[in-house]
């Protein structure tokens, strides 16, 4: 039989009429009230890194044996064997690190719906909303204590998320992810995330200002 979260999150990608989306969002609030609580994110003080890491294949519990190294795992959903369940499921076989949504989110639909999967964290593009929608999204997670990285490709984007107010984590991308930037004041008490090793070229200056420091890598 199948369980309550996959039947409602079966309509995922489906097309709906106004009033059916307006039902499928209240039923999505109601869902991600049950979602397992929330994990907070570790943090061992400024300018210590945190390794975090994307994986693109189910839980499995040896998996998560074999990177004790790891404090954080992200998940993508965008493939066709990705399931919701993926992150309630990590959570059983995983007792205490937290789980996030790597693949940006497009509105208010999908942020509901990875909070009602049970995720600690979900991923937004900055270059894909305008100021109102990407403030917006970002207030979607704070009513159920989930923070939001935004995810920036560009300066333009960086200059956008540094203003967003909420429960932000900034993402550097390749592309803005060098040193100077950090010797910002606007970044000070900043929680970002790093690609893996961009940080080899960072000063200990440069990143005692940071609350969190993680760096992200890819995994198979």
């Amino acid at each position: 039989m199948k369980e309550f979260l996959d039947v409602l999150l079966e309509e995922m990608d489906k097309k709906l009429s106004a009033d059916d989306a307006a039902v499928y969002l209240n039923r999505l609030r109601s869902l991600a009230t049950t979602a397992p609580p929330r994990r907070a994110i570790p943090s061992r003080g400024s300018g210590s890194p945190i390794r975090a890491a994307a994986a693109k294949t189910a839980p499995d519990s040896r998996f998560f044996q074999a990177r004790p190294d790891v404090e954080l795992f992200f998940y993508e959903l965008k493939e066709e064997r990705a399931e919701p369940r993926w992150f309630r499921l990590a959570k059983e076989l995983d007792p205490t690190r937290a789980f996030g949504r790597w693949d940006p989110l497009k509105g208010e639909a999908q942020v509901l719906e990875t909070i009602a999967m049970g995720a600690d964290i979900y991923s937004l593009n900055v270059q894909d909303h305008d100021e109102a929608t990407l403030q917006y999204l970002a207030e979607v997670g704070v009513d159920y204590g989930v923070p939001v990285l935004l995810r920036c490709h560009a300066e333009d984007d960086l200059a956008r998320a540094l203003f967003v107010e909420a429960d932000t984590w900034i993402g550097l991308e390749d592309a803005v992810a060098v040193p100077e930037l950090l010797e910002l004041p606007i970044f000070k008490g900043r929680k970002v995330l790093l690609p893996y090793g961009n940080s080899e070229g960072m000063t200990h200056h440069q990143l005692k200002e940071l609350i969190l420091h993680f760096e992200i890598e890819e995994e198979p």
